[in-house]
């Protein structure tokens, strides 16, 4: 038993190093939970937030889009194998899919690194990549583009965006993320996770035809 947990610490301590962030994010944000509603005493806190509090430094948002977010509490087990306790900052629409289908993440103990609000990496979309973050909303445009990005909605989610990467010819996002079927929180086109997006009407960027966001499900209102 005493060597199975070591195994397991030292697991934890090679997947911080050698993540897809060579330099990563110095940042102490998980506690452990005691007397939390709902939560297990050994659950792993990532993030403990009120919706203000993750909304912190975001000051070009239009007010009536600001309205129609929430911030919802879910649970997943991290790559150290423990249970942990993340939020999602969304769009009230898809709040009610997020918590389904992260309800049966967790039952099916799909690992995933960590779920923080990306407004404690700053706004910074590269930087909560390189963190190996999932997230939702974040009020940015796409990529070389003046479109708003489905994440400026909060309609959008990036989940283990290391082993999810963006790729686009010889491009990758974010650098040095490595898509292998063979590594754990990667998705692939059966899982169960693309399969329960797509009941509850979200695509997939691993089905796009000239590049593949492994990461990225979205939700598009204005197509139903």
């Amino acid at each position: 038993m005493i060597f199975i947990t070591n195994y397991r610490i030292l697991l934890g301590v090679f997947f911080i190093i050698f993540s897809c962030n060579k330099n990563p994010t110095k940042i102490a944000w998980e506690s452990k939970a005691s007397n939390a509603k709902n939560i297990l005493v050994d659950t792993i806190i990532d993030s403990n937030l009120s919706l203000d509090q993750a909304l912190t430094g975001l000051n070009k948002a239009p007010d009536d889009l600001i309205s129609t977010l929430v911030i919802i509490d879910v649970n997943y087990y991290g790559y150290d194998d423990k249970l942990h306790k993340g939020q999602l900052v969304c769009h009230n629409k898809v709040a009610k899919d997020l918590n389904e289908i992260f309800n049966i993440i967790e039952e099916s103990r799909f690992h995933i690194n960590s779920v923080i609000p990306i407004s404690k990496f700053n706004w910074d979309d590269y930087e909560s990549m390189e963190y190996n973050n999932t997230s939702c909303f974040n009020y940015r445009h796409v990529s070389n583009s003046n479109k708003l990005s489905q994440h400026a909605y909060g309609l959008a989610i990036d989940i283990n965006p290391c082993q999810n990467p963006h790729i686009k010819k010889s491009n990758i996002s974010p650098k040095n993320a490595v898509y292998n079927p063979k590594n754990m929180g990667t998705i692939l086109a059966e899982d169960f996770i693309v399969k329960e997006f797509a009941q509850r009407g979200w695509k997939w960027g691993g089905h796009w035809q000239y590049s593949k966001d492994y990461q990225h499900f979205y939700k598009n209102f204005s197509q139903k």
